[in-house]
């Protein structure tokens, strides 16, 4: 089970083939920490909608990759067409929300320096 944190807007790409599509990332967490979840090409249409910032989903038969870069490891999921997405009526407390795993800017001055942490933010770009 895992608290959906933050939905990312669909964007479209050109793949590797040259074909058009898109994909949408959505940032969950449960009580071990956050994970990204991606969704490309149908599948964002298939689970348009289905996501809700702040409730507790049930996911499962997804796709669970590993990837080293610059000596960091992450892990990624990505939600294919096959996937089973259920909300959970019963939310649990357990599992934390946005307010509980956000920091603040102030905080985040104070984390030692060579620490890793992750950062979630919105960029607005102003228009001229």
């Amino acid at each position: 089970m895992a608290r959906v944190i933050f939905i990312n807007p669909a964007k479209s790409f050109v793949n590797k083939r040259g074909a058009e599509s898109e994909l949408k990332n959505i940032e969950i967490a449960d009580r071990s920490g956050m994970i990204e979840c991606t969704m490309f090409g149908e599948t964002v249409h298939k689970f348009e909608g289905v996501f809700i910032e702040d409730q507790v989903y049930e996911i499962s038969n997804v796709t669970v990759t590993e990837n080293t870069f610059l000596g960091k490891t992450t892990i990624k999921i990505t939600i294919g067409e096959s996937a089973k997405i259920s909300l959970r009526e019963d939310d649990d407390p357990s599992i934390p929300d946005a307010a509980e795993i956000s920091k603040t800017v102030k905080e985040l001055m104070e984390v030692p320096i060579g620490e890793t942490v992750n950062v979630v933010c919105l960029i607005k770009v102003p228009f001229f």
